[in-house]
């Protein structure tokens, strides 16, 4: 009997900042479980983010995480994320009997076409209609991309939390934020600091 068709979101998180890994992440749902998580919704708040991934967790169908290392994060390129995404759907088999929702800022002709270029033998077989996928900047209003924000967030925060509990606090991480900055001077040799930030000077 074939399986219920399932939907897939990816979303990503700690792509702008100067440290810790970007994080990608897949989530996998059956249609009516938003009935059971009518609010779920996006947020920086970082106990309604742990609320909305320790309440949804066991009821997610698969969940998957994509890192990119810093010290891989040489700078932000769209084959790297492509990549990436390639790397979640692949772990779910036979995803493209599922409905697909991709979170970039690739409109679709360069995301297909990055894509096609990029995917492994065992997926150039398959019935791979892009052209049913919903891909672009997807609004946090649609409650699929927001909850695998959420997830991507979640373990993005627990990494880097990590990393302040080893290396001292870093701020936001964004490089407009002067403890960021600083942090940069102070801990060049850093393997949290993406590598496209190493040559920070003074």
């Amino acid at each position: 009997m074939e399986r219920e068709a399932c939907l897939i979101g990816i979303s990503k998180e700690n792509i702008k900042t100067v440290i810790g890994p970007a994080v990608y992440s897949m989530i996998v749902i059956k249609p009516g479980f938003f009935r059971q998580f009518p609010w779920i919704r996006q947020t920086d708040i970082i106990s309604e983010i742990n609320k909305s991934v320790e309440k949804t967790d066991k009821y997610l169908e698969q969940f998957e995480i994509c890192h990119i290392k810093p010290n891989e994060f040489l700078e932000e390129n769209n084959e790297m994320e492509i990549k990436a995404i390639i790397n979640l759907l692949n772990r779910r088999h036979r995803f493209w009997k599922d409905k697909i929702f991709i979170d970039t800022e690739l409109d679709k002709e360069e995301f297909e076409e990055l894509f096609f270029r990029n995917i492994p033998k065992n997926l150039q077989i398959a019935n791979l209609q892009i052209n049913k996928w919903t891909i672009g900047n997807i609004p946090y209003r649609n409650r699929l991309i927001a909850l695998a924000k959420l997830y991507a967030k979640y373990s993005s925060i627990n990494e880097n939390n990590m990393t302040r509990g080893v290396w001292g606090d870093f701020g936001t991480g964004m490089l407009d934020d002067p403890k960021a900055k600083e942090f940069l001077i102070q801990n060049p040799e850093c393997p949290h600091i993406k590598a496209k930030y190493r040559k920070v000077e003074k």
